[in-house]
């Protein structure tokens, strides 16, 4: 099996507003090189440090790489709840690691009706993953901890949880119709938490 498991999210690991940030740029189709120059020589994101700077622009523009231009037209001109989900969406494709916690737990969590997720259950989530990946497995518990909070922080960042109590998401119709017509039918019914026939 290929190891393919890598992290990519940081102390903030949803970064909601500098993306929007970055993604009306894109909108305006200033060049992926004149963004980098604003966020590093300018502090667009107003980061307190350049290696800061540098690792959340690449971060940012390579999520955003994963909505097309509907998408990223919806992400910066829709409201808060609805862009901070299509954030997550982007998260979701980039994140193979992620994408797995939120189809095996988050979403295993929802379809059996039960209504709490866990730290403990995001962390016994990645150990298991330890079976299968020696990447994972040479993680620190410092790491699998901070992996753990961060993925705690992007669910109750984006309302899909809050005190552990999971959340039903809001996703535009026009969107979610966009999305399953594209054949990301899967990714959706994480999003919107049911099945959609």
């Amino acid at each position: 099996m290929k190891d393919n498991y890598r992290t990519t999210l940081n102390t903030r690991p949803l970064m909601f507003l500098e993306s929007r940030r970055v993604g009306k740029l894109l909108v305006k189709r200033v060049s992926t090189e004149e963004i980098r120059r604003q966020v590093i020589e300018e502090d667009l994101l107003q980061l307190p440090s350049i290696s800061r700077r540098k690792i959340a622009v690449e971060i940012i523009l390579k999520r955003l790489n994963y909505l097309d231009d509907y998408l990223i037209t919806k992400f910066v001109e829709v409201d808060q709840d609805t862009a901070r989900i299509l954030l997550l969406y982007s998260i979701l494709r980039n994140d193979q690691l992620f994408y797995e916690f939120m189809r095996e737990v988050y979403w295993q969590s929802i379809i059996s009706h039960a209504d709490t997720l866990r730290k403990s259950d995001i962390i016994n989530f990645i150990t298991n993953k330890g079976l299968q990946s020696n990447r994972v497995k040479m993680w620190t518990d410092g790491t699998k901890r901070r992996l753990a909070n961060a993925y705690q922080q992007i669910l109750t960042e984006t309302q899909l949880l809050q005190d552990e109590h999971i959340k039903n998401s809001i996703l535009t119709g026009d969107v979610r119709q966009y999305l399953i017509q594209n054949g990301d039918k899967q990714r959706v019914e994480i999003l919107i938490g049911r099945l959609i026939s």
